[in-house]
């Protein structure tokens, strides 16, 4: 069951680039494995300020609408020329799920709707729906999996966006993942198998023309697999393989871009006392291309997140990953994205929540000299006021500096936002 205060602040989070990835395999379990002994500031239950959504029979449907009302300095991500204007945001959704005793069942759906006060080549609509499940075999195993559909709009600071596109470009992602996990005592083995599908339009250009967007036409198929053994209640070593395999519809200029990553890393999960709980791995990558001669690229992978329970009313959170990926552009085989990030959440009042986070990352384009380095800044706060209503206010910054022969044009973009959330 969803938190009221937890809802808040994904509504209060700026429009992000593309489309959240199908969840990763489960890190954690029970017993040696349980990393709950600490709850974060954002996480902590406050059954006073929680909707308990509709009870129908074994099912809890919880309706939402989030009204946010948002302002920004640099509309088109330009580096010169910046338009200022407001807009509005409507996002009504509707989750659905389960409280069975034993598996899962649960079924989303949401609408967003984004309408400018002047710009109006930017209005658009978004939709996301979606279904998974769980079904638990034993006390320590279960199988779950999921299948969603998005249609949505690249955001206008993507490093692949089109600076002469007269509208954001549009695309749809259809995706599917089944996933399986098995603890035996101090050891947890899981697995996972996912599939997304990405289908991007074509876009109309700023003084006449179409921008073909076929060539980003592409399927990801990933293979996971990860064994933890607990050293001890608080602390479990891990080796993680993960096989991406990108498969584009149509090539160009008789150049395949085909690819397969083999990403390997080892590391350690953790939960010291009641300070810090978090997880780092260290690696390598290998990506191999169809294309024979863009050869084959080996380098230093890494992920990592921790919490530090700095006092039961702050929360220190910080993050890093370094990873290969589509880079969307056409000159580029591949993209090595670096990111760092740290944010902080402060619990003033039982129902005032101020959080500020920042970050920094650097795509570094395979084939293409060329490298983006990427700086956010948020700070905002939350205040709920009752166990139906909220209200977030946040100020955002980024910024964006390219280098290379083939560097594009930066920009820096201030928002200022507040939005309402209602939920049942």
């Amino acid at each position: 069951m969803k938190k009221l205060h937890h809802l808040l602040y994904v509504g209060a989070a700026l429009s992000v680039s593309g489309i959240a990835a199908t969840p990763a395999i489960p890190q954690d379990g029970a017993g040696m494995f349980a990393r709950d002994r600490n709850v974060s500031v954002t996480e902590r239950p406050r059954p006073e300020y929680t909707s308990g959504g509709i009870q129908q029979g074994a099912f809890v449907i919880q309706p939402s609408l989030t009204m946010r009302l948002e302002s920004t300095d640099n509309v088109y991500a330009t580096e010169t020329n910046e338009l200022s204007d407001e807009f509005v945001t409507l996002i009504p959704a509707v989750s659905i799920g389960s409280t069975w005793s034993r598996h899962q069942l649960g079924v989303n759906a949401s609408v967003s709707r984004y309408q400018y006060s002047d710009a109006n080549t930017e209005n658009r609509t978004d939709y996301a729906v979606g279904i998974n499940g769980r079904v638990d075999v034993l006390r320590s195993s279960f199988v779950n999996g999921g299948v969603d559909f998005r249609s949505s709009h690249e955001p206008r600071g993507s490093a692949a966006a089109v600076g002469l596109a007269a509208r954001p470009i549009a695309f749809d992602q259809a995706s599917a993942f089944i996933g399986a996990s098995r603890e035996f005592s101090r050891v947890l083995v899981a697995g996972q198998i996912s599939i997304d599908e990405f289908d991007y339009d074509d876009v109309d250009l700023i003084g006449g023309g179409v921008g073909d967007q076929d060539f980003r036409d592409r399927t990801d198929v990933s293979i996971e697999g990860r064994a933890d053994y607990a050293y001890s209640p608080d602390t479990s070593f891990f080796v993680r393989i993960i096989n991406e395999n990108q498969s584009y519809d149509s090539a160009i200029g008789g150049v395949v871009r085909d690819q397969d990553t083999l990403t390997f890393e080892g590391g350690v999960s953790f939960d010291i006392s009641d300070l810090i709980t978090g997880e780092v791995g260290i690696g390598m990558f290998s990506t191999d291309f169809d294309d024979a001669t863009r050869g084959s690229k080996d380098s230093l992978s890494f992920s990592g997140d921790a919490e530090w329970y700095v006092t039961p009313l702050t929360t220190v959170s910080v993050n890093a990953s370094r990873r290969s990926s589509a880079s969307g552009i056409a000159a580029a085989a591949s993209s090595t994205n670096t990111s760092v990030g740290a944010a902080v959440d402060h619990e003033l009042l039982r129902n005032l929540i101020l959080s500020s986070s920042i970050s920094y990352t650097e795509n570094s384009f395979e084939g293409l000299d060329r490298a983006d380095d990427t700086f956010r800044f948020n700070l905002g706060g939350t205040y709920l006021v009752n166990r139906n209503v909220g209200v977030t206010a946040t100020y955002s910054r980024s910024s964006r500096d390219s280098s290379g022969a083939a560097a594009q044009a930066g920009y820096d973009d201030n928002r200022f936002m507040i939005s309402l959330v209602w939920q049942r």
